[in-house]
């Protein structure tokens, strides 16, 4: 470690501050590499250990850096050789980082890693370009085709005689389009001049019209009141309409009175009508 630092141009006597990161992949990284703030040497790794899935990095920084507890932190690339170095952005927060708890890191890739993605993408890419080829030979087969580009010069053509008919349709009747957008406008203002010059009259017809409404529902209210107690014989009328012994009479009257009639009809056809009554006076 002291001929790492001394290659590193590090000085070990002077103080610094600790710093312990998470990874789930260092990608060669090494003890010594550096550990930059915002592009800017501030640091280095000094041991890599292993914790089960993941990887801590123990680094070491000078004593002026400034990093905060949004910070952010990742493995970068240090050039086309395959170097590695810890990138990390300071962050923005009004609270310091606490230089006590590990923090997460994120590996953000290599040339090999992208390499390997590459790899694994390459059937993908395959198959797509495939596709690709395919598709284009099908345009190129449309564009071929004497009947298809005729049914598209022909489409056009229509197109084109339709926007003529329209143009003309237009200019030929712009006079009566005029007139019967003045005369909508006309219509609009003398519709809007009528409902302000008799608000107050259509104000007291909706009144009326509520009023009128109202005294409808409680007269069918009563009516209603009205019917149920006439069905229930609550009333003379009920009593009247539904009493049998009151049919019966009136029926006997009828026929009494039938009789009546008859025998003085018959009288008068004969003799005149006969009053036998015995008077006593004394």
């Amino acid at each position: 470690m002291w001929v790492i630092a001394w290659a590193k141009n590090v000085d070990l006597f002077s103080d610094k501050k600790e710093l312990t990161i998470s990874f789930n992949s260092v990608a060669g990284l090494t003890p010594g590499d550096l550990v930059a703030v915002n592009g800017v040497k501030k640091g280095i790794v000094e041991s890599i250990t292993l914790d089960g899935n993941t990887v801590l990095v123990k680094t070491t920084l000078d004593e002026d850096v400034d990093i905060r507890s949004d910070a952010a932190f990742s493995i970068m690339m240090l050039d086309l050789m395959g170097g590695k170095k810890i990138e990390i952005s300071p962050g923005s927060s009004h609270q310091q980082i606490d230089y006590s708890i590990v923090q997460s890191g994120l590996f953000s890739g290599d040339i090999s890693t992208a390499m390997a993605t590459l790899s694994g993408m390459e059937q993908n890419i395959k198959n797509i370009i495939e596709e690709l080829s395919i598709t284009l030979s099908a345009v190129n087969n449309i564009l071929v085709d004497d009947k298809f580009a005729s049914d598209v010069k022909n489409t056009f053509s229509e197109l084109n005689s339709l926007s003529k008919r329209t143009s003309q349709l237009i200019d030929e009747n712009r006079v009566g389009i005029k007139s019967l957008i003045d005369s909508s406008k006309i219509l609009v203002t003398t519709t809007n001049e009528f409902l302000q010059n008799n608000s107050n009259a259509l104000t007291r017809t909706i009144d009326q019209t509520s009023t009128l409404v109202e005294n409808s529902n409680r007269f069918i209210v009563k009516m209603d009141s009205l019917m149920k107690e006439i069905q229930s014989r609550e009333n003379n009328i009920g009593k009247l309409l539904y009493d049998e012994q009151f049919y019966d009479d009136l029926r006997t009257s009828l026929e009494n009175l039938k009789e009546l009639t008859n025998i003085l009809i018959e009288q008068l056809k004969n003799e005149g009508i006969n009053v036998d009554a015995k008077i006593n006076l004394f």
